[in-house]
């Protein structure tokens, strides 16, 4: 079960994604430090590219759309998918998210 802490990560993480200014959160790097943090919190288990594509097609977001949404170019998104670099941790809360929605 999520701590108080932990669904106050989720919902700055959801506001975030949806731009809220009324809530305060517009900055994708506040977005970015909510979901690392969560993810600590949490005992996050990393996933691989295959899974990566898997969670990101069923949060609906093309790696262009994901990108934009964290304020990261398109590629960096494309080297996680394509295994060049190892997906970050803070994604997958995110993604999560997304595919809440």
């Amino acid at each position: 079960m999520d701590t108080d802490l932990e669904l106050g990560l989720l919902a700055i993480i959801d506001e975030g994604l949806k731009g809220n200014a009324d809530f305060g959160v517009t900055d994708p790097e506040i977005v970015i430090a909510s979901a690392q943090l969560y993810a600590l919190l949490d005992g996050t288990e990393a996933i691989d590219k295959d899974e990566f594509r898997k969670r990101r097609r069923e949060a609906h977001q093309t790696q262009g759309t994901l990108a934009n949404l964290l304020g990261l170019h398109r590629y960096t998104v494309s080297r996680w998918e394509c295994g060049q670099t190892q997906v970050p941790l803070y994604i997958v809360p995110i993604l999560a998210v997304l595919s809440a929605k």
